[in-house]
């Protein structure tokens, strides 16, 4: 799952601490999948499952219409 950058700093300044947040503002991508930078966001002090539960609402990426969210939403009808 993709996140923009500024929510998992935010997460990090939160959760972690703001020298961690810090650091991980100068060395994540802009949009910060939680299992292919899972090693990073380790080194940050972020558990990838946490971020996914806390942010999970809040994940960058395309919608394809008819998915089982647009039936949940309501959206496909």
């Amino acid at each position: 799952m993709q996140f923009d950058k500024q929510a998992v700093i935010e997460f990090i300044r939160r959760e972690v601490g703001s020298q961690q947040a810090d650091q991980a503002e100068q060395q994540l991508p802009d949009h910060v999948d939680h299992e292919r930078h899972a090693a990073q966001l380790q080194q940050f002090g972020v558990d990838p499952g946490d971020l996914v539960g806390q942010l999970g609402t809040r994940a960058q990426g395309p919608r394809i219409a008819g998915t089982e969210d647009d039936y949940e939403s309501g959206q496909n009808r």
